[in-house]
């Protein structure tokens, strides 16, 4: 409810009203009014804070698969606020913001789990992808090694069966 003070409200009719024997309920009330308001502007400024946030999704390579990236900027933010959150729901001057707290707890849980499984997936497929490069690349010099092994024992096999180096000694002088 919004309270809007009238500009008849002075000073000496607050004293005419005696509302100086009311001073304590007054004062109670006005630092539960200032903590719910510092809960509801925390919520707006996190809520704010979100709005311009976008996940960049990009082309990997020339695979046809998308990664995203993900900044260290957007996660320390979203680990902040959730920590923000969990000490609102455990503030004595929440009840006004209960509903509105649990909701965007959820929201940053359920973004933080999806970005985490995302990211875990994305890690994994990279790293199955390279696991691809590399087998790939150990068959090719697998087939070179062998091609050239292959061609030593034939020429090693051709050297042996000739017959005027076998007259050679190990210091190739006959």
């Amino acid at each position: 409810m919004p309270v809007r003070p009238k500009k008849e409200l002075t000073f000496a009719k607050c004293l005419e009203m005696g509302l100086q024997k009311y001073i304590d309920m007054i004062s109670k009330v006005a630092e539960k009014a200032g903590k719910e308001f510092s809960i509801e502007q925390q919520l707006d400024k996190m809520e704010q804070e979100w709005k311009p946030i976008r996940f960049e999704v990009l082309p990997y390579k020339q695979t046809g698969t998308y990664i995203i990236k993900a900044s260290e900027e957007i996660s320390q933010m979203l680990d902040d606020h959730i920590v923000a959150t969990q000490s609102m729901s455990f503030s004595p001057f929440k009840k006004a913001f209960e509903e509105r707290i649990a909701s965007w707890e959820n929201k940053l849980k359920i973004t933080q789990e999806v970005l985490d499984e995302w990211l875990a997936c994305q890690r994994s497929w990279l790293v199955c992808n390279l696991s691809k490069k590399i087998l790939i690349s150990y068959q090719f010099f697998y087939s070179i090694l062998n091609q050239f092994f292959h061609q030593k024992i034939l020429f090693d096999n051709y050297l042996l069966n000739r017959n005027d180096i076998k007259q050679w000694n190990v210091y190739g002088v006959k």
